[in-house]
């Protein structure tokens, strides 16, 4: 791992690790990949909540907010250790949290310096929320950025929304950015 972190670093490059969602391992797990993350020399690690997609929270088992609770302990568990490595560990609006889940989430965590945001910027479509006002309100806790675009559609049962390239659909990047 350190030899790959070597070679990025000579060409100007770095990780963003992928870790997947928080809780589905346990708290050893995610320390020993922070420990790799930080050896490839990552300063990011990005993770979940869920598998949700499509805001369809309902198939959570207990409820959305229930959720919650577990990812926020998980952190508060490892944030120590992400801290004194260096990293932030990113929840992404992964098309399951909404803006004000994420802000809670930080709360939750104490606002530690060791977590952060990935935002990707069509996901808040998803959860009928507004991009550029997403992006706003989380600014201050956004370490990585996804760009992705979508068309939408207008269906009987709402809305479907279709990736396209990035500047073809709705989402305003020059005012996310």
């Amino acid at each position: 791992a350190s030899d790959l972190g070597l070679e990025l670093r000579k060409r100007n490059m770095h990780v963003v690790a992928d870790y997947g969602v928080i809780v589905d391992t346990d708290a050893e797990d995610l320390r020993q990949y922070l420990r790799t993350a930080h050896r490839l020399g990552a300063h990011v690690v990005r993770a979940t909540l869920s598998n949700v997609l499509c805001g369809e929270r309902r198939t959570c088992a207990g409820g959305w907010p229930a959720r919650l609770e577990p990812c926020a302990a998980r952190l508060r568990e490892v944030l120590p250790l992400a801290e004194g490595l260096g990293i932030a560990i990113a929840v992404e609006n992964h098309q399951d949290a909404a803006t004000d889940d994420l802000l809670r989430l930080a709360d939750m965590v104490g606002n530690s310096p060791a977590f952060g945001i990935t935002l990707d910027t069509g996901n808040p479509l998803a959860m009928v929320e507004d991009p550029v006002e997403a992006a706003r309100m989380l600014a201050h806790l956004i370490r990585h950025v996804h760009l992705k675009d979508y068309t939408i559609h207008f269906a009987p049962e709402g809305y479907r929304l279709v990736r396209c390239a990035a500047g073809d659909g709705v989402i305003d990047f020059p005012a996310i950015l």
